[in-house]
């Protein structure tokens, strides 16, 4: 297959985040959740204690921040993928 025909272009395909899959991969995949985080459940609960009341992850903004735990995780798979 060297060139793509498409005959009648739909409309786009949504993407769904992943981040729902992380409650889910903690209790029965954890071959996953080691896969997408690169860290052990126990290392990230940890550092989710050290640093959940620093004030970065707090603003005064009308703009509401996610969880501690969704930004770690978000860092967590961004530096463990794509060569970093």
């Amino acid at each position: 297959i060297k060139t793509t025909c498409v005959l009648e272009p739909g409309p786009p395909v949504p993407t769904v985040s992943q981040l729902p899959l992380l409650d889910h991969f903690r209790e029965y995949n954890i071959k996953s959740w080691h896969h997408k985080l690169r860290v052990d459940t126990n290392m990230f609960d940890s550092l989710v204690t050290l640093i959940k009341d620093n004030l970065i992850f707090y603003n005064n903004s009308n703009n509401l921040q996610f969880p501690v735990e969704i930004q770690l995780a978000v860092f967590l798979f961004h530096a463990g993928h794509y060569g970093n």
